[in-house]
C-alpha cells in the first residue's frame, strides 16, 4: 500500500506533488490502489482523478474517465463525469493527439451536446479533430515516409499506441538554433558514413559538421518549408531488440515535454546502428559565447569575460555603443545568465516529471533566443548521452542493460549543478561561490524536487541582488515567476 498522508488538507500543489512521488514508485497502478480504499471527501478525489487522468497520458497510460467512475461511485454526477472527460480533452489537446469527437459523443451519448461545447474550450486550429479513429501503426516508422498534412492542421496523425517511433508536429516548430561556425561540408560522402537513411521529404539546406561519430542537418520540410534539424549519431555498440526499444521509448518520452524551454525531439528512427532524430532547429546564439572559454594559455581576465558577455548581449537584444559603456549593463548580464539557468533548470525537472530526460546537459546544448529566452536543445540525441545510457566499449564502460529513469535523472541534475558551477566561474565572485554552494547542498539533502529548487535558488539569487547599491530605494523584483515555473514544471 502507498504511503500516505492526508492530502484532502492540502491545495493542489500537494495534490500534484504527493501523486507525483506514488506514480514515480508505481507508475501503472490505478489512482484506488493507490489511495488503498481510503474514505476522502468527494471534491478532493475528483481533483486527484483529474490530474492522475492527465498526468497518466502524458507518461503514456491511456486512462479513460470511466474507468474512475468504476473505482469511485461518488462520482458519479453528471458534473464530476463531465470534469473527467474535459480533463481527457484537455490532455489531448496539450499532446496535440487527434480527438475523435464521434467517439467521445458514442461513449457518452447522454452528454453530447456537453462534450461538444467542451471541445470548444479545449480545442484549438492546431489540433486535429477527427470523426474516426486513426490508424494504428506497427513498431518503427519509415523515415522515407513523406509527412501528410490535414488542410485544417498542422498536425501529423498520431503513431497510435506503439512507443517506437512518432512523427513530426510541425505546429511546435520554432525559428530560432545555437548558431554554428562549422564549414559547410558536401552531402555527398555523408550516406558513406552513416548509412541511416534520410526522408525523401526533409529537403536538406546545409550540413552543419560531421565527423566519424555525429553529423548534424539543418533542413525543412517539402510541405510546409518549416525549418528542421537532423542530428545522426553512431550508437556506440551493437544493440539488441530490446535497447532499440528502450532507447525509442526514452526518445519518445523527451517529445513529449511540454515545456517552451525544452526543444523536444519529433522523430527518432534505429537503423544501421545509427540513432536518427528530427527536432526543430534553432536560430539562436549560443549560450556560453566562444570568447569567454577561459585557458592558462591565454590568461583571460575578469575584465575580457566581461567584454565577451556584453558583446554577447549586444548580439542578442541590439543594444546600443552607449548602453555598453554603463557599468550597470555588466551586472546585468550575468544576473540575466542565472535567470536563464534557473528556467533551464524548471524546464528539465517538467521533463524529468514526465518521465523524461535529456542525457548530456553542458553548455553546447543551451542557447539563447532572440528575446533572451535560454532553450534546451538535443535532447536525447547526443553522443555523450548514448555513451551513458548504453555503455562505451572503447572507454572500457559496459552497460548489460540501458540505465533506469533514476540513474538517467541523476545523470541530469549533476549536469545542471556543473552548469552553475562553471558560469560562476566566468565572473568570480563571493556571492557567487555561495550561491554555488547552495546549490550544491541541494544535492547533498536529496529532498523534494532538486532542479526546482535549484532553479528557485538562481531566481531569488537574481531577483534579490542589488548592483553595485546603486539604487538602494528601488524595491525588490517580486518573486511572481518562481512561483509560476514551479507551478508550470510541477504541471508538465
Amino acid at each position: 500500500m502507498a504511503e500516505f498522508y492526508d492530502v484532502s488538507r492540502g491545495g493542489i500543489d500537494d495534490l500534484i506533488n504527493w501523486l507525483n512521488q506514488q506514480r514515480r514508485k508505481n507508475p501503472a497502478a490505478s489512482l484506488f490502489d493507490l489511495l488503498g480504499g481510503r474514505e476522502m471527501d468527494r471534491n478532493v478525489v475528483l481533483d486527484l482523478a483529474c490530474i492522475d487522468l492527465m498526468h497518466q497520458h502524458r507518461n503514456g497510460h491511456h486512462v479513460c474517465a470511466e474507468q474512475y467512475v468504476r473505482d469511485f461511485p461518488q462520482l458519479d454526477r453528471t458534473s464530476d463525469l463531465l470534469d473527467l472527460i474535459d480533463a481527457e480533452l484537455c490532455v489531448a489537446a496539450e499532446l496535440q493527439e487527434p480527438i475523435d469527437l464521434a467517439a467521445y459523443c458514442s461513449r457518452f451519448p447522454d452528454l453530447a451536446t456537453d462534450i461538444k461545447e467542451l471541445a470548444q474550450l479545449d480545442l484549438s486550429p492546431e489540433v486535429p479533430c477527427f470523426h474516426r479513429k486513426p490508424k494504428s501503426r506497427g513498431f518503427g516508422f519509415d523515415l522515407r515516409e513523406a509527412p501528410h498534412f490535414d488542410d485544417s492542421s498542422q498536425t501529423l496523425d498520431h503513431p497510435g499506441d506503439s512507443l517506437s517511433g512518432f512523427s513530426i508536429d510541425s505546429s511546435t516548430s520554432l525559428d530560432a538554433e545555437a548558431s554554428s561556425e562549422n564549414p559547410k561540408l558536401s552531402l555527398e560522402t555523408i550516406s558513406e558514413d552513416y548509412p541511416l537513411a534520410i526522408p525523401d521529404w526533409f529537403l536538406v539546406d546545409e550540413c552543419i559538421v560531421r565527423d566519424k561519430d555525429r553529423c548534424l542537418l539543418r533542413g525543412r520540410d517539402d510541405v510546409r518549408g518549416i525549418s528542421l534539424a537532423m542530428k545522426i549519431v553512431r550508437v556506440p555498440h551493437l544493440m539488441a531488440d530490446k535497447d532499440v526499444i528502450a532507447l525509442l521509448d526514452i526518445c519518445e518520452a523527451a517529445s513529449r515535454v511540454q515545456n517552451p524551454h525544452w526543444i523536444a525531439p519529433q522523430m527518432a528512427v534505429v537503423q544501421m546502428g545509427c540513432l536518427g532524430v528530427i527536432r526543430p532547429w534553432q536560430f539562436a546564439n549560443a549560450w556560453q559565447p566562444h570568447s569567454i572559454t577561459r585557458s592558462p594559455e591565454r590568461g583571460d581576465s575578469d575584465e575580457s569575460v566581461m567584454k565577451a558577455l556584453n558583446e554577447n548581449t549586444f548580439e542578442n537584444n541590439g543594444l546600443n555603443q552607449a548602453s555598453l559603456r554603463d557599468t550597470a549593463l555588466h551586472e546585468s548580464i550575468v544576473l540575466r545568465r542565472w535567470r536563464q539557468l534557473a528556467t533551464v533548470a524548471f524546464a528539465v525537472e517538467a521533463a524529468h516529471r514526465s518521465g523524461a530526460t535529456h542525457g548530456a546537459l553542458h553548455a553546447g546544448n543551451l542557447a539563447v533566443d532572440h528575446e533572451g529566452n535560454a532553450c534546451v536543445v538535443d535532447a536525447t540525441s547526443s553522443l555523450v548521452a548514448l555513451q551513458r545510457w548504453l555503455g562505451d566499449p572503447a572507454a572500457g564502460v559496459q552497460c548489460n542493460v540501458i540505465q533506469s529513469l533514476d540513474q538517467r535523472i541523476h545523470l541530469d541534475v549533476e549536469d545542471v549543478v556543473k552548469l552553475v558551477r562553471d558560469t560562476a566561474t566566468w565572473i568570480p565572485s563571493v556571492s557567487s561561490a555561495q550561491l554555488v554552494n547552495q546549490v550544491q547542498e541541494c544535492i547533498v539533502d536529496k529532498g523534494g524536487s532538486l532542479l526546482t529548487q535549484m532553479g528557485e535558488l538562481l531566481m531569488q539569487y537574481a531577483d534579490h541582488y542589488q548592483p553595485m547599491g546603486r539604487y538602494p530605494g528601488v524595491a525588490q523584483q517580486p518573486r511572481w515567476r518562481t512561483r509560476v515555473m514551479g507551478w508550470l514544471s510541477r504541471n508538465h
